[in-house]
């Protein structure tokens, strides 16, 4: 309940929180892409593992962020193409079946409702990131020609940033955003004044408690 968060939740802090989603995620689950390990795994063994994982239909593009005509997956052989509101009707042609079972079952519950409390989102932007992802065999097995974006390398601007504004109009409680140029998806941390950042955030709202405590005490 928010009497419940205003009690025991001083503040929320988002690092690199992919609420838009990421075309990276829908290759993933078409392709069997895993940032590099592929090398390790057999093609189906892969497939079949990215198409089961429960998070995957979660980080995919979602619909109430991106733009309802943007496209994020084409097929040239069958010329479908597909935006963000159509994700499970590019895994189900894909062969994803579970996948797209699951991306409905996402879309059942509320998305990028604001936190309520004190909130804090650093990411980074500046860097390639894949924005689209165009194939040519009605199986989707070939690779896929890519288009790119600003993002922070996995993840587009837009899915990384979106709800982040939208919560400062709608909530009561500050939003800050703290944004790092041409810092790697997981690098924010290791950035120059990353945990420094954190730190100090974390020192400000405890002195924010501290206070509101000694209030009710008085």
């Amino acid at each position: 309940t928010e009497e419940w968060k205003a009690s025991n939740i001083a503040g929320f802090f988002s690092i690199s929180g992919v609420f838009g989603g990421t075309p990276a995620a829908a290759q993933g689950i078409i392709s069997g892409r895993l940032e590099g390990l592929e090398i390790l795994f057999h093609k189906e063994d892969l497939l079949t593992l990215m198409r089961g994982l429960p998070v995957m239909p979660w980080l995919t593009p979602h619909p109430d962020i991106y733009d309802k005509g943007q496209v994020f997956i084409k097929n040239t052989a069958t010329k479908r193409s597909y935006s963000a509101a159509k994700m499970d009707k590019a895994f189900s042609d894909a062969g994803a079946y579970q996948a797209a079972a699951a991306w409905q079952q996402v879309l059942t519950y509320p998305n990028h409702l604001p936190p309520n409390v004190t909130t804090y989102c650093l990411y980074s932007k500046g860097l390639k990131t894949i924005k689209s992802l165009k194939y040519s065999r009605k199986d989707f097995m070939d690779t896929p020609v890519l288009s790119y974006a600003d993002g922070d390398s996995t993840v587009p601007l837009a899915g990384l940033k979106s709800a982040c504004d939208n919560w400062v109009q709608a909530q009561e409680l500050p939003v800050y955003s703290r944004v790092w140029e041409n810092v790697g998806h997981a690098g924010i941390l290791m950035a120059k004044g990353g945990v420094q950042y954190v730190v100090d955030a974390v020192k400000a709202l405890g002195r924010k408690e501290m206070m509101r405590v000694l209030n009710e005490q008085a």
